[in-house]
């Protein structure tokens, strides 16, 4: 039970240096990627309500937490 607990500690751990290490690269695409969309998109409200919870989350921790 117990090296199953450190495995999972060290899991996490490995997936949050990752996430901290590529967010900020993806935060920037999807800014890029929002400001080609013409403003008359029918996915623009979807668009916008998705890069503003990622600029909550950047802005909060600057990277996603992908555990919980």
């Amino acid at each position: 039970m117990q090296i199953s607990l450190k495995a999972g500690s060290r899991r996490i751990k490995e997936q949050d240096a990752w996430a901290k290490e590529l967010f900020p690269t993806v935060h920037e695409r999807l800014k890029q990627a929002a400001e080609t969309l013409p403003p008359d998109s029918p996915a623009q409200p979807f668009v916008d309500a998705l890069t503003e919870l990622v600029q909550a989350q950047a802005d909060a921790t600057g990277f996603v937490v992908l555990h919980r």
